[in-house]
C-alpha cells in the first residue's frame, strides 16, 4: 500500500510539473510568469518554515527543497509537505 502512495505522489509531481511547463510555454509573458512562480514558491517555503512549525512538520531549507519550490511554485511546496507527512 505504501508503494502505491509513493508512486501516486510521484505521478502527481510529474503532472504538476508538466502542467506548469505547458502553462509557461503557452503564455505570452513567459519571464514574468516564471519569476512570479519562482518567488511565490520560495516565499511559501520560507513562510511554511516560520509559521508552520506547530502545524505541520518543518521542511529543511536545502538545495533540493529550494529547487523544487522554485521550479514548481506553490504546488511544489504542497507536494514537499505531503511527502514529509507521509514519510
Amino acid at each position: 500500500m505504501l508503494q502505491f502512495v509513493k508512486m501516486l505522489l510521484l505521478c502527481a509531481m510529474g503532472v504538476c510539473f508538466l502542467w506548469l511547463l505547458v502553462k509557461l510555454l503557452k503564455g505570452k509573458a513567459l519571464k514574468k510568469v516564471m519569476l512570479w512562480s519562482c518567488l511565490s514558491g520560495v516565499a511559501s517555503l520560507f513562510l511554511l518554515g516560520f509559521v508552520g512549525k506547530n502545524v505541520v512538520p518543518t521542511l529543511p531549507i536545502n538545495p533540493y527543497t529550494l529547487g523544487t519550490s522554485a521550479l514548481l511554485g506553490i504546488p511544489g511546496v504542497i507536494l514537499l509537505t505531503l511527502t514529509k507527512i507521509l514519510w
